[in-house]
């Protein structure tokens, strides 16, 4: 939660910085507790680097083996992987696609 309103105010103060802090923080606080009381909006606003080491940490106190992200993509079917992240990854693929070319032509 405390990384929630960090970053909410960081970009408040960008976006709309006469927004007194206070005003901010309550609208972030509530914007927060909505969101947690959604399985699938909680994962949406946790740090995933936090969440994988916590993760990882667990597993191998309880289990003794390791996870890491690599490890989590290789296991991921394509209908995991959500439609933006999909569409990412094509979009960088068409776009590196000239820059290989021309690298191999050179």
């Amino acid at each position: 939660m405390s990384q929630y309103l960090a970053e909410r105010r960081r970009f408040e103060r960008v976006h709309s910085p006469t927004t007194h802090e206070a005003t901010v923080n309550e609208v972030a606080l509530d914007e927060f507790e909505e969101s947690w009381k959604v399985e699938n909006k909680r994962l949406a606003i946790i740090p995933g680097k936090e969440a994988i080491s916590f993760l990882n940490q667990h597993l191998q106190n309880e289990y003794g083996v390791s996870l890491t992200p690599t490890a989590i993509i290789d296991a991921l079917r394509i209908d995991e992987v959500p439609a933006e992240i999909q569409t990412l990854v094509r979009n960088l693929s068409k776009f590196s696609k000239p820059m290989i070319q021309q690298a191999s032509v050179a």
